[in-house]
């Protein structure tokens, strides 16, 4: 027996095909437009970001910094006690 899908639930999936697709040309379009290479230049190494850092140097902040931020907390509580007048 030989039953055909209800035109709703053809409409349906076309769409859901759809919307899963078109990302994939979107995306070709938006890289044609900004002009975003497809490949690296170099064969021989991926491109990276010059001033990429590892994860573990994003998360925690080099203790100079964490000794500038805690001097300059002390100052913005404490603004009498920060400059000494005679």
């Amino acid at each position: 027996v030989l039953r055909l899908y209800p035109p709703w639930a053809l409409l349906l999936m076309i769409t859901l095909f759809a919307i899963v697709i078109f990302p994939i040309p979107a995306y070709f379009v938006y890289c044609l437009i900004h002009r975003i290479p497809f490949r690296p230049k170099s064969r021989d190494r991926p491109i990276t970001a010059s001033t990429s850092l590892s994860l573990s140097h994003q998360l925690t902040p080099s203790k100079e910094v964490q000794k500038e931020e805690i001097l300059q907390g002390d100052e913005t509580k404490y603004p009498s006690t920060s400059h000494v007048t005679s």
